[in-house]
């Protein structure tokens, strides 16, 4: 989300993170981001924005998030 700021967890261990800016944040898993291991967190009553995808988005990925943004 715009103005929100970047989180990032370790390998193997929990963590929580408090989202407070309306938003979709994309959430994506390092070492297994190619194999499609994505997740997408709405906050607030929020639209997808305009080139949410955009970029280089591994094509696993890729199907994922479309697939979590249209049972948004």
């Amino acid at each position: 989300a715009e103005g929100a700021r970047c989180f990032k967890g370790k390998l193997d261990e929990e963590f929580e993170v408090t989202l407070a800016t309306a938003g979709v944040y994309a959430v994506l898993c390092k070492p297994h981001y190619a194999m499609g291991m994505v997740m997408t967190i709405a906050v607030g009553d929020v639209e997808v924005p305009d080139g949410f995808l955009e970029g280089r988005v591994p094509k696993k990925a890729k199907a994922r998030f479309e697939d979590q943004l249209n049972n948004m």
